[in-house]
This record gives C-alpha cells, sequence and structure tokens, in this order.
C-alpha cells in the first residue's frame, strides 16, 4: 500500500510538472506611451546606435504600425495606449482592431486648442468612443506652461468626459530646441506647475508622462505624494541612452521607496523606432533593484488600474 502511494504521488508530481505554466516573461504588459501615424506625418528617423545595438526606423507608415505590433506581440503587450491624429487612429484601429487604447493627440497645442472645429470634433471623437483618452499633450515643444490658461480646455474635457490625460513633462530628443522646437522650454515640463491644475481641476485623471525625467524626478515624486491620483509613465527613459537610463533608475528606486511604486506605468514611447518597445521591456524586467510584485505592478497592474480596466479584460488578457 506504501508503494503505491508513493507511485500515485510520483505520477501526480510528473504531471504537474509537465502541465504548461505562464513564464514570467509571457505575462501581460500594458504599454501607456505609444505613437502611431498616418502617412501624411510620418517620418523616418536617422538609425539611433547604442554600443552593439541598432535601432532602424522603417520607411513608412504601415512599416512602423506592422513593426510595432510585431514588437507587441513578441513582449506580451495586450493593450498600447495609443497616441495619435484622427486619421492615424483610425487607421490602427482599423489594421489592428482591439490591440490600441486611442487617444487624442494634441499638437500644435496653440493652435488646435484655440480651434473650435478641433474642439468640436474632439468632443464628438469621445461621446462616440472613437477616442477614450487624450494625450500626448505637448505642450511643452511650444513653451507652453502645463498651468497656462490654454490648457484648461484639455483638462476640462477630460474630467467632464473622465477620461485619462497624458501631458509630456520631461525632456527630448537631444538638439530639438536647435532645430524644430525653438520655442521648448525646460521649465514648461516642471510638475510643480501640476498643483493648480490638479486643486482647480477635482478628479482629473492624470498621467506625468516621462515622469518629468530627467531634470524634475524629485518634483514628480513630491506631486505624486500629495496628489494619490496622478500616475506616470517611463517613457523612452528605459531605453534612450545612459543619462535617461540613471535617471529613471534613481526615480523608480525613491518611488519604491516612498511608497508610490503602484502608480508608475510602462511606456515605450518608441516614437518612431519600434525595436525600442523590446528594449524597454527587458529593461525593467532586467532591473536588479525591484522585486517581481514591483514589475508587474510596472508592466501591467498600475495601468490597468489606471484605465479601469474591466474584471474580464483583466482576465482575458492573462489568459493570452
Amino acid at each position: 500500500m506504501k508503494k503505491a502511494y508513493s507511485y500515485l504521488v510520483f505520477v501526480l508530481a510528473t504531471l504537474i510538472g509537465c502541465m504548461p505554466t505562464k513564464e514570467p516573461e509571457l505575462l501581460p504588459v500594458i504599454d501607456m506611451h505609444l505613437h502611431v501615424y498616418s502617412d501624411s506625418v510620418y517620418w523616418k528617423g536617422e538609425p539611433i546606435i547604442q554600443k552593439d545595438i541598432t535601432l532602424e526606423s522603417p520607411g513608412t507608415r504601415q512599416g512602423h504600425l506592422d513593426s510595432v505590433v510585431e514588437e507587441m506581440k513578441r513582449n506580451n503587450i495586450v493593450l498600447s495606449y495609443a497616441s495619435g491624429i484622427p486619421e492615424a487612429l483610425q487607421l490602427t484601429m482599423q489594421d489592428y482592431p482591439g490591440l490600441f487604447f486611442p487617444s487624442a493627440e494634441v499638437w500644435p497645442v496653440v493652435y488646435n486648442l484655440s480651434d473650435p472645429i478641433f474642439l468640436d470634433q474632439l468632443r464628438e471623437r469621445i461621446i462616440s468612443k472613437m477616442v477614450k483618452g487624450i494625450g500626448e499633450v505637448t505642450n511643452a515643444y511650444e513653451g507652453i506652461a502645463a498651468n497656462e490658461a490654454l490648457m484648461d480646455t484639455v483638462y476640462r474635457l477630460a474630467t467632464r468626459y473622465d477620461l485619462p490625460v497624458a501631458v509630456h513633462i520631461g525632456g527630448a530628443l537631444p538638439g530639438i530646441q536647435l532645430t524644430y522646437f525653438p520655442k521648448m522650454r525646460a521649465e514648461c515640463s516642471n510638475p510643480l506647475l501640476l498643483q493648480d491644475v490638479l486643486i482647480k481641476h477635482r478628479g482629473l485623471r492624470l498621467n506625468i508622462m516621462h515622469a518629468g525625467l530627467p531634470l524634475y524626478g524629485d518634483e514628480t515624486l513630491f506631486i505624486m505624494y500629495m496628489f494619490p491620483d496622478v500616475y506616470v509613465d517611463i517613457g523612452a527613459l528605459a531605453w534612450y541612452d545612459d543619462y535617461a537610463k540613471e535617471t529613471l533608475r534613481e526615480f523608480l528606486i525613491k518611488a519604491m521607496k516612498y511608497g508610490v511604486g503602484d502608480r508608475v506605468m510602462f511606456g515605450s514611447d518608441e516614437i518612431v523606432w519600434p525595436g525600442a518597445i523590446g528594449l524597454s521591456v527587458e529593461h525593467i524586467k532586467n532591473a536588479d533593484f525591484l522585486t517581481s510584485k514591483q514589475k508587474r505592478d510596472i508592466l501591467y497592474n498600475n495601468a490597468a488600474r489606471f484605465l479601469r480596466l474591466t474584471d474580464e479584460e483583466i482576465q482575458r488578457h492573462h489568459s493570452k
């Protein structure tokens, strides 16, 4: 009898060991900072060379989108917060339904937020659910501070329709002020400016893109500490260069230490280099200063909470 029992235990253990399990790297990921384009606005970037890695930029809008989707599938990214103009969002949702959370890009800010036609059309797209979020809002590129009166239009729309809004609060590609955006000023991205906004617009579901880095990490942490509903994403910081990566490391260590790590979300901000998506995911997975739970929170759980995904949606994401 004892031998029979031992044999049964052995068989059960063998069967359990043979059952398929979901490896950590196959768990779902949400990308909270991704860009999509139409043919009219897509631009091909120069290759980015980082040590032994070269990031290529596809030559066409379709090539970029297809490469983005390949990266998403490779890294089990089940949903991406996609920022784009109306035509770009329409094309993206048409080609790959269900993979993207469509969000209205606001760029250029001064032109669009001063245009009643743009605002009326944005409201229509929100009401029809063609748009489920607002942002990336790129006010800093035009020297517009986050608390200027012009930006109130964005915050009012977001609170009225209970939409998440993502605002660019951070750096940009080096040299960009000397070329395309001479009005851009770093001080317009100081997260402390958001105090006025968050007090005035109660209930605003705000994502501080780039976490205010590389310059304003401590200011971002202070805002998160003072306003418990504020979230951040780590767009571009996990792949662009050593400066960005080091400031991200410092920020994440402090965020976990200060108890606000449950509001840090993953974001690739691939711009026109789809390979940056996989590099960003691997950077978080390989972060030896984060626990497994902290990595899971960053890669999925925090964004699911911010976007208010249903239990059914979360279960579907984990069953893939």
